[in-house]
């Protein structure tokens, strides 16, 4: 006797589940491969922008100390109708030095004595001491261990390890 039942394709069960999980992981992938690269993103733009930013700051520091120096070296040329010696005494004198430069007051009368010290340095001016010895500057005259004693030929250090290799 034969059956009724209508003969199915043998089919592999679960195939779509299958096929679904492995979409489902390549999505995964992708968009933990797409966060990934927008946090790189995000990283790179935020030093592209400090960069330019330290730029920024270092052309105006540039430019703040150029404005500075020509404010208080470089005189106004000489005037029509001025007399040599009315534009020598115009002329201001000025001394630079490490970090600083020391120019006359601001006062006609007083523009050849230099009274007056002009910081040139990008750092706040200090106005106290330090007050840790940690940021004292070094005292070089200290005598230390291993430095010869003035009028002596050797170190105290020395002196001591040939003593000691006399007593072995």
């Amino acid at each position: 006797m034969k059956s009724c039942l209508p003969i199915r394709a043998s089919r592999p069960r679960g195939a779509a589940l299958i096929i679904t999980l492995l979409i489902i992981a390549l999505l995964t992938v992708m968009v933990v491969a797409f966060l990934d690269t927008s946090r790189i993103e995000r990283s790179v733009s935020a030093h592209h922008m400090e960069r330019s930013r330290a730029a920024l700051l270092a052309r105006e520091g540039v430019s703040r100390t150029v404005a500075l120096l020509q404010k208080e070296t470089v005189d106004a040329p000489r005037q029509e109708g001025e007399t040599e010696e009315q534009f020598a005494l115009r002329k201001r004198n000025w001394i630079s030095q490490p970090g600083a430069l020391l120019v006359p007051d601001a006062l006609p009368a007083s523009q050849k004595e230099i009274r007056r010290k002009v910081e040139l340095s990008s750092g706040t001016p200090q106005t106290t001491a330090p007050t840790s010895p940690v940021f004292e500057p070094a005292n070089l005259n200290v005598q230390i261990l291993s430095d010869p004693k003035p009028g002596s030929r050797s170190s105290p250090i020395s002196r001591t390890l040939q003593r000691a290799s006399r007593c072995h």
